[in-house]
């Protein structure tokens, strides 16, 4: 099965932008849900939020490392139930050969992202 795509909102200044969320399409228990994201600005200019709607515990987030010399490890932290997390990454630590961010959701244990968590996650470009 092909990574889902991430929608890039860009974000202008002093303009109003709705922002796209995309949602997880994974349905099976403790399966994780790989995502890819094409920049179209410029370099560290990205903030990615995640969504996590239910009282159903934590999603592992993880930035797969750059296969460059920056691309020291992978980066992974917790999106916490019924909050919004946001991070912003340096593209040269995460971004792959194919110029993509890969970034894997993992539900908790014996949970399911798309009905139990209702993953959504964004990514917002500052232009």
């Amino acid at each position: 099965m092909a990574n889902t795509a991430i929608t890039n909102t860009a974000l202008e200044r002093d303009k109003g932008v709705e922002f796209t969320l995309n949602a997880a399409t994974e349905d099976t228990v403790s399966k994780a849900e790989v995502f890819d994201y094409t920049p179209t600005g410029k370099p560290n200019k990205v903030c990615f939020g995640f969504q996590v709607a239910n009282s159903n515990g934590t999603v592992k987030i993880k930035f797969a490392k750059s296969p460059g010399v920056f691309g020291v490890a992978d980066l992974t932290i917790d999106a916490v139930e019924n909050k919004t997390t946001c991070i912003q990454v340096e593209h040269g630590r995460y971004v792959q050969d194919d110029g993509k961010f890969t970034i894997t959701a993992t539900p908790a244990t014996g949970k399911k992202l798309l009905t139990d968590h209702a993953l959504k996650i964004f990514a917002i470009e500052l232009i």
